[in-house]
């Protein structure tokens, strides 16, 4: 587990999964968008 290793800077480690945890948040709906609507998935008439 990265939380019990040895030698690891906490604060750093912590914002490094900020960070990752930021960026999935942004690019998931962007990607969900890019896969379902862009592409013309709309409803049928």
């Amino acid at each position: 587990m990265p939380a019990n290793a040895q030698d690891v800077d906490r604060d750093r480690f912590f914002r490094q999964l900020m960070v990752y945890g930021g960026i999935i948040v942004a690019v998931a709906p962007l990607a969900a968008w890019l896969v379902l609507i862009a592409p013309g998935f709309e409803r049928p008439q």
